[in-house]
């Protein structure tokens, strides 16, 4: 659990560089809370599946899923944070409310979250390529594999692509 505070650390600090030099204000870190049951948010119920709650900047996780990646496949704790921090930066630049404009015009809600989806994948890109090497970006890449598709977050191709984009694979 201590290396997810300090991949979520290294992110922050890449964040912040990211977020300055990209949108010219202070970043305000992201927070870590490793959960053990389904808890109630800001946001409503997360049951432990990687969640970013922009009411109160936490990214939650379950202690399971942490302990599952670390021991099985510690890139992909990396490229999860990563995802879920992209959320933050989102939050912060005012994409989630210009997500609810675009709704308000008439985009799908599901056009507009895929959209967030698919940019947090670019983001996450963004972030890991100045921490990771290029053959761990490859492995983010594979790690995307694994993950189960859904209509929410796009294809994996989709996601594949948008990361290496952020990461300029």
């Amino acid at each position: 659990m201590d290396k997810a505070y300090e991949i979520l650390n290294q992110l922050n600090i890449e964040a912040n560089d990211f977020f300055i030099a990209n949108h010219g204000k202070l970043y305000l870190e992201a927070k870590l809370k490793i959960i053990n049951n389904s808890i109630g948010t800001l946001c409503g119920r997360c049951d432990g599946s990687p969640f970013y709650c922009p009411l109160d900047g936490v990214i939650y996780i379950s202690e399971q899923i942490l302990n599952k990646l670390d021991k099985n496949r510690p890139i992909g704790l990396h490229l999860i944070l990563a995802h879920e921090l992209g959320h933050h930066i989102q939050n912060q630049n005012g994409k989630d409310y210009q997500m609810q404009i675009d709704m308000q015009k008439g985009k799908s809600r599901l056009a507009s979250t895929k959209e967030l989806e698919l940019d947090a994948d670019m983001i996450a890109g963004q972030l890991l390529s100045s921490l990771l090497t290029k053959k761990e970006l490859d492995c983010c890449l594979e790690f995307y594999k694994s993950i189960k598709e859904d209509e929410l977050h796009g294809t994996i191709e989709e996601r594949m692509e948008c990361f290496s984009m952020g990461a300029f694979l």
